[in-house]
């Protein structure tokens, strides 16, 4: 009866073990997907902060080509005959136009 006892008692602590196993290994799984999921949250919050930089970025494009029409305008106001007004205005196989002489009122420095 000691022998069968014995049988019966390395059984029950290979099935305890077995057990103890498996809860180990499963903790471990469950703190693996604990790990995926936070990282699955950060490329998605990831993912929105780019968007939201590129929103910006066009915004910001936006606002920029808007100034440039409103300074061209301001410009073209202030200096009608502004060579930079007729800066690459000019028809497509043409050169820019570039003043050659100085306005009369500026002097020249040239000895």
């Amino acid at each position: 009866m000691n022998g069968n006892l014995s049988t019966v008692s390395s059984y029950y602590f290979a099935i305890l073990f077995a057990s103890l196993a498996n809860l180990a290994l499963a903790a471990v799984a469950l703190f693996q997907r604990e790990k995926q999921i936070r990282g699955n949250k950060l490329r998605e919050r990831q993912v929105q902060l780019a968007e939201s930089r590129n929103e910006l970025a066009e915004e910001r494009l936006r606002s920029l080509r808007d100034q440039i029409t409103l300074l061209s305008e301001i410009r073209d106001a202030l200096c009608p005959n502004s060579p930079a007004r007729l800066r690459g205005r000019a028809p497509m196989g043409q050169k820019n136009v570039v003043p050659t002489s100085r306005p009369p009122s500026q002097k020249s420095f040239h000895a």
